[in-house]
């Protein structure tokens, strides 16, 4: 469950490493699209770790830029009402 004091946009990005997640905010920023760092959150995984907070618009983007790089996701989860829910990426 979402913590309702909490508020993301609509997709969350986990990696398999904390420095893949960092390489991929940076190539966010320097593409200008809305991507922000967080921790991931305990309903998703109970182990240390951040996720790449997006919206729709910039994961269209950010999709194709991961296809054309090495960066490891691990999975992608839509925010909505109280939930996580993952989706194939």
């Amino acid at each position: 469950m979402v913590d309702s004091e909490e508020e993301y946009n609509d997709f969350l990005v986990t990696f398999h490493a904390t420095s893949a997640a960092m390489r991929c905010e940076k190539i966010c920023q320097q593409s200008e699209l809305d991507a922000h760092l967080r921790p991931v959150p305990r309903d998703i995984s109970s182990s240390c770790g951040l996720a790449l907070d997006v919206n729709e618009v910039a994961l269209c983007d950010l999709e194709e830029t991961l296809n054309n790089s090495d960066i490891g996701v691990e999975a992608l989860y839509s925010c909505r009402e109280d939930e996580f829910v993952e989706l194939e990426f």
